[in-house]
């Protein structure tokens, strides 16, 4: 399987499959270029047209991870046997110090700072990999002689392959319960620098119970996945309130981060996205910087961050978030949110 075969295509991967009981990783064929929607789901539904999900069928609704479709017979769907897929991308070489990694809590400010990064044309930025959703999904049960940590390295790797030429710096953001596997991601790759995006926890807590993420929605199908996440019963997930759940474990993906620290790790609070993050990255990641880069960055911030097509004019909506939120909330938030997040503002501010 050859992905430079055509300097104008790569081939990316984009989703694990089982047909007739064997594994395949399922290829998409796409312009080997830069991926600047807000997340790569948008790339392959809207500019490349060549999968999507469904948020209207019912059985795809309290799923972790919803599945993504595609017409099988699409020339440019192309399914690989997980063997040779991993033959191809597991040891391949991949340059650490052109690779970073976003993670974050939830409605935090991540996809704005992918964003902005994908403002300058030197950057590869990967929001939210299917691949990697399909690959630490708690549901997807792999063959006994493959590991997820061997398919999620070639997973990697193959996204890296496919970088355009003139892209100097790779950026994959994960999403929000993907910090829960973060040691076992970091550990594939010791030497790349990562960040971690937060928000006060009132503001992240109206967001979620407004508009609920996988991990929300899946609490009560998923409560054996989430109940040692939380040091819990089964039944004691399935009892919580939803204020009461939702805090707790984005507690959790703070302190799942924090454990991490170190050098190579960027703990970075909401406020410093729209205030100073160019300046921010390009004294601690060395990106190069030019002022007129840095001000494209900058004026990313007027938009809204999830708009894919980037007309809808961002409003601030901190205040109103926390005022939205009932005094249980309140207390549930301050409890198990702020507790931890108070750790990370403490690694930033000693950074600063």
């Amino acid at each position: 399987m050859n992905q430079e075969h055509d300097i104008g295509v790569t081939l990316l991967p984009i989703d694990l499959r089982i047909r007739d009981g064997e594994y395949f990783v399922v290829l998409a064929e796409v312009p080997r270029d830069n991926l600047r929607d807000p997340f790569l789901l948008d790339s392959l539904a809207q500019r490349f047209n060549i999968a999507d999900i469904s948020k209207t069928t019912a059985e795809e609704q309290e799923v972790l991870v919803r599945p993504i479709h595609y017409d099988p017979d699409d020339t440019r769907i192309k399914f690989v046997p997980l063997d040779i897929f991993l033959s191809d991308f597991q040891d391949r070489n991949t340059d650490e110090k052109s690779l970073n990694f976003i993670f974050h809590m939830s409605r935090c400010g991540s996809t704005l700072v992918t964003q902005m990064l994908a403002t300058v044309d030197r950057f590869y930025v990967v929001s939210e990999p299917t691949i990697v959703l399909a690959i630490l999904n708690p549901m997807m049960i792999l063959p006994d002689n493959i590991s997820r940590r061997q398919l999620l390295k070639a997973a990697i790797n193959a996204i890296c392959a496919g970088k355009p030429d003139h892209c100097e710096r790779i950026f994959i953001k994960f999403r929000s319960w993907n910090i829960l596997f973060i040691d076992e991601i970091l550990n594939l790759y010791p030497n790349v620098r990562w960040m971690f995006n937060h928000r006060n926890g009132l503001e992240v807590l109206e967001s979620v119970l407004r508009d609920p993420p996988g991990w929300m929605r899946s609490r009560h199908t998923l409560a054996s996945f989430f109940a040692p996440v939380l040091n819990l019963s089964e039944q004691e997930i399935k009892s919580l309130s939803d204020g009461e759940y939702a805090t707790r474990l984005l507690g959790t993906f703070c302190k799942m981060a924090e454990s991490q620290k170190s050098q190579r790790g960027l703990f970075l609070d909401y406020v410093y996205i729209t205030n100073n993050l160019p300046l921010l990255l390009n004294s601690t990641w060395n990106l190069a910087l030019t002022d007129v880069k840095m001000q494209e960055m900058s004026r990313r911030t007027k938009i809204y961050s999830k708009d894919p097509q980037k007309i809808k004019v961002f409003e601030p909506d901190s205040e109103k978030k926390r005022g939205l939120i009932s005094e249980e909330n309140r207390k549930y938030a301050e409890k198990f949110v702020e507790f931890e997040r108070k750790k990370l503002i403490a690694h930033q501010s000693n950074r600063s």
